[in-house]
């Protein structure tokens, strides 16, 4: 923990040079959904198979009943909150189910995850992955009736409830989903991989947090911040989402006693920026995916800040 500060900067460079390399068009300009893709498909996978076929061990796996609690618990206070005060706000406002998801959703996978990684090491990655994955299947859900505005089920057409159905249904078939679940295979049947096996795994898992801060770089565009109206908005909404709900869940893990290593896993990946998926979700559902681009951009950059500060009560 000592050295946070260093590697915070460390990859706060890294997205620099991403972002320089953009600019200069060192990159070709398709490159952030490729880079997604191999992390989301290839590098991230392969760095949860390692890290649960390697042996987290009981305990661990007890700590993942933990963190999954914990996820359950959040989504189960935060999602009705965004609801309410989504429908609070007047309907003119365009931004209102974009800031509502972006806050609830945080970027597991490009930052939370990859932090984990650095700060506790292989053996904690699995805790991260739970989260991750009670993320996943309350996003494809309830997260999609969000960003849509709230549509009752009663008045939802049929087309759109297979729609749902399909998206939560491929969440189960999703790389990192699927690794976690033979990464646990492997280790409750005892089977034990050869190195020959494990080691090209590890290899590509360990280029995870690079590719991750590089990826960000890829998509940042700073252009967006030229809207006054934004400008406004993001202040609030971003310091909700990096260091009001955080905070909250810190203080009542401390106050409660929480196991700490779980409490501190689950720390991270709530503080972590806006979900990558928010933007993508908004130009699908023709929500404002300008505002929503910008807040992920926003909060990615912020959370250099804020992520450290928060860590420092651990």
């Amino acid at each position: 923990m000592e050295n946070l500060g260093t590697t915070i900067f460390t990859l706060l460079l890294i997205i620099v040079i991403s972002s320089l390399a953009k600019y200069f068009r060192l990159m070709p300009e398709n490159s952030a959904p490729v880079m997604t893709r191999l992390l989301t498909n290839v590098t991230l996978p392969a760095l949860i198979f390692v890290s649960v076929a390697g042996g987290p061990g009981l305990a661990t796996f007890e700590e993942g009943l933990v963190v999954g609690g914990q996820a359950i618990m959040y989504f189960s206070v935060a999602m009705p909150l965004a609801w309410f005060f989504m429908k609070k706000a007047p309907p003119s406002d365009v931004t209102r189910s974009v800031a509502a998801f972006g806050v609830i959703f945080p970027n597991t996978s490009f930052v939370g995850l990859p932090m984990v990684y650095l700060i506790y090491g292989r053996e904690v990655v699995f805790l991260a992955a739970v989260f991750d994955m009670v993320q996943s299947l309350i996003m494809f859900s309830f997260g999609i009736m969000l960003i849509q505005g709230g549509i009752s089920s009663k008045l939802e057409s049929e087309p759109g409830q297979l729609s749902r159905v399909r998206s939560l249904s491929r969440v189960f078939l999703e790389p990192v989903v699927l690794a976690l679940a033979g990464g646990v295979l492997v280790q409750l049947t005892g089977i034990s991989l050869p190195g020959l096996v494990m080691e090209p795994f590890r290899m590509l898992g360990e280029t995870t947090t690079v590719l991750a801060m590089f990826a960000i770089g890829q998509y940042l565009d700073l252009s967006y911040l030229r809207s006054p109206s934004y400008l406004l908005k993001l202040l609030p909404v971003s310091g909700l989402k990096l260091l009001v709900l955080p905070g909250v869940f810190l203080f009542l893990s401390k106050l409660f006693h929480l196991p700490p290593l779980a409490s501190a896993v689950t720390t991270i990946m709530l503080a972590s920026p806006a979900a990558v998926l928010t933007s993508v979700f908004a130009e699908r559902y023709d929500r404002d995916d300008q505002f929503a681009v910008l807040l992920v951009v926003v909060t990615t950059g912020l959370c250099v800040v804020t992520l450290p500060f928060l860590l420092s009560f651990l």
